[in-house]
């Protein structure tokens, strides 16, 4: 497999790739920094106030890439902008790889495809643990061909530093060596396709060992905080007891939702003609998993992310009508326009307020009470963490209230005799407070109140 110089990749036969990549990434920088975070995203910076080798929820790097946001764009949502651009960064090795694989022209549809479509495209402007996750896929997929290709020992240690860095954004990185596996193990089945000669023991074993290595952060944090992290992990996505037939359907339904409804059936006969080849695999095996696991527990569609590069590789290489793909860009691109104009201007589009949207100015009531009501504590760590943003300094969750979480692991958040917390009306107290030493409960809004808590 030959592998393009990622200088020059861009501007191959004309600067449309590069034109394209370069709009995309200036327009989401600055959509980036007047689309407001949602809570998940101020509850990642939030862990940035205290940087950490790991955290509870997810590894460690997207606390890092706010970290580092934090110290160099510092203006309005500046945070955002070292995911937008490792989110484009991500782009380049699938580019390389994919100049082999695909026309000059399908390669243009690929692109404009996972920079316009939901995921990954507009994804770009979350600021969330799939971002460094995307940019390391992508990377240990650029290394391993390198490895297959010629066998260098230095292509062996950037496979399993990228699987490494991944893990430090999210576990869910140990599917890429699965792909792999996988893809080796069928070469080595199929007759007239042997497994390449530069495939060798010592260097998978080297790949192991630079894993381990770029991964240490997050076995470090978990051998001092009794592997909870990796404990949490297991139970959210496989906890559930009794298994529930609406899973693996909503999981289903939201990966046609995700790819977009028209373009399954050619997807479907591109994976059914060449299911051996590795693009198949890398779209197949994270979705197949995930699919597999919703028997178990609620798997959330995005969870698939991974494989929607491969996926619209696929998409991009059948026969299907151009007019039929730039309808579809069409359709993602109106949307966005309606999605980003209601989250700027949600005073016109009162629809917003029955969705995720509303999450953006739910707390806003709370502000005022934050200056009455001393020590004060939030009920979740949403709410904990997006008054914290609004404010730039620390707002904890009371300790022990609702699912466990980082504001569990921080002393600060463990009140003293005295203090007041923020409730929603359905909001019960934890276990450690005894409700008879409540002094008073004062309504803030229609849906919160300030409780006053007084112990002996």
């Amino acid at each position: 497999m030959h592998f393009t110089n990622f200088r020059v990749l861009l501007w191959d036969k004309g600067p449309t790739l590069a034109g394209l990549w370069v709009l995309s990434l200036f327009a989401k920088l600055a959509i980036g920094t007047v689309v407001p975070f949602f809570s998940d995203e101020t509850y990642y910076w939030a862990w940035s106030l205290e940087p950490q080798l790991s955290y509870y929820d997810h590894p460690g790097a997207v606390a890092w890439m706010f970290w580092l946001g934090r110290k160099a764009f510092d203006f309005a949502q500046g945070e955002r902008w070292p995911f937008v651009l490792a989110t484009h960064l991500a782009v380049l090795p699938w580019l390389s790889l994919l100049k082999t694989e695909l026309k000059s022209n399908q390669v243009r549809f690929w692109l404009l495809l996972v920079l316009i479509a939901p995921m990954p495209g507009l994804s770009a402007l979350l600021s969330t643990p799939d971002v460094p996750l995307l940019f390391f896929w992508g990377l240990g997929t650029w290394f391993f061909h390198r490895a297959l290709s010629s066998g260098k020992l230095w292509d062996h240690i950037g496979f399993g530093a990228s699987v490494g860095l991944g893990f430090c954004s999210k576990y869910h990185i140990v599917l890429l060596p699965l792909c792999a596996a996988v893809y080796l193990a069928i070469r080595r089945a199929a007759a007239g396709s042997p497994v390449p000669a530069s495939v060798r023991w010592s260097g998978i074993w080297v790949a192991a060992a630079s894993f381990f290595v770029f991964s240490a952060p997050v076995w470090i944090w978990n051998a001092q905080n009794n592997f909870d992290s990796f404990t949490f992990q297991l139970k959210h996505g496989l906890g559930e007891t009794h298994f529930k037939p609406q899973n693996p359907i909503i999981y289903l339904l939201g990966q046609v939702a995700l790819i977009f409804p028209t373009f399954i059936p050619f997807f479907i006969k591109e994976v059914r003609t060449h299911w051996r080849h590795w693009l198949s695999l890398w779209a197949l095996v994270p979705m197949t998993f995930f699919f597999a696991t919703s028997f178990k527990g609620r798997v959330e569609p995005n969870w698939a992310l991974p494989a929607y590069t491969a996926v619209y590789a696929l998409i991009a290489k059948s026969t299907i009508n151009p007019r039929h793909l730039r309808a579809v860009l069409l359709v993602w691109a109106l949307t966005a326009v309606t999605v980003f104009a209601a989250i700027l201007m949600p005073q016109h589009f009162h629809w917003t307020q029955k969705t995720r949207l509303r999450e953006l100015s739910q707390y806003d009531v709370l502000l005022p009470a934050m200056q009455t009501y001393q020590p004060f504590f939030a009920s979740s760590y949403q709410m904990a963490s997006a008054l914290s943003y609004a404010t730039q300094q620390r707002v904890c969750k009371l300790h022990g209230m609702g699912r466990r979480d980082h504001y569990d692991y921080l002393p600060e958040c463990i009140p003293g005799k005295k203090f007041y917390v923020i409730f929603r009306r359905w909001d019960q107290l934890p276990d450690w407070a005894d409700p008879q030493y409540v002094r008073g409960r004062h309504p803030l809004s229609p849906e919160f109140d300030v409780v006053e808590y007084v112990r002996p």
